[in-house]
């Protein structure tokens, strides 16, 4: 059965544009280090763990983060590792400049050809996530904070970048939520 292509790439704005540079660095990479599944065994704790909002600055030349996501990432470009809830709150464009369609694209991208780079959750996760996010009250954590803290723990992954507030900034802090 043939694939279907759900890459949104028929708009060109200048952000579209942008994204597809990316994300042809991204796709010209040598696969064969990660030719570990991420399943369950620990991964390597070289990994480089990009949430959402990591990727909002690294994409958005706009943000006051640019500069330090970019430096951070393509330090790290071929370690970099991010989860199927980060993409998917990723889709939501409206906290970003960027358009929609360029998004999707980035995302779809990475969802196509960068498997290996792509942890997927699982119900156990979920439920420890779960836990993690009913704890809090008012100002909380999205879920998806709460799924990639428990990736981070789980497989022992030493090296983040998010700007998000709630989001742990040590091992220290992560090894308290989880």
């Amino acid at each position: 059965m043939r694939r279907q292509n759900h890459d949104c790439s028929g708009t060109f704005s200048k952000s579209y544009q942008k994204v597809k540079r990316i994300t042809s660095r991204m796709m010209t990479l040598n696969m064969d280090y990660c030719n570990n599944e991420i399943g369950d065994n620990p991964v390597n704790t070289s990994w480089f763990f990009v949430d959402t909002s990591g990727w909002f600055a690294y994409l958005d030349e706009r943000d006051d983060r640019h500069k330090d996501a970019v430096k951070e990432i393509q330090e790290r470009l071929n370690s970099v590792l991010t989860s199927d809830y980060t993409l998917s709150e990723l889709t939501h464009a409206e906290q970003s400049r960027l358009d929609n369609k360029a998004i999707a694209s980035f995302v779809w991208q990475i969802w196509e050809k960068q498997e290996k780079k792509l942890i997927r959750a699982t119900e156990d996760d979920e439920s420890i996530a779960w836990k993690i996010f009913c704890q809090y009250h008012g100002s909380r954590p999205t879920f998806t904070d709460c799924i990639n803290v428990v990736l981070l723990k789980k497989y022992k992954i030493n090296s983040w970048l998010s700007f998000n507030k709630w989001f742990p900034k040590t091992l220290k802090e992560l090894e308290m939520l989880v």
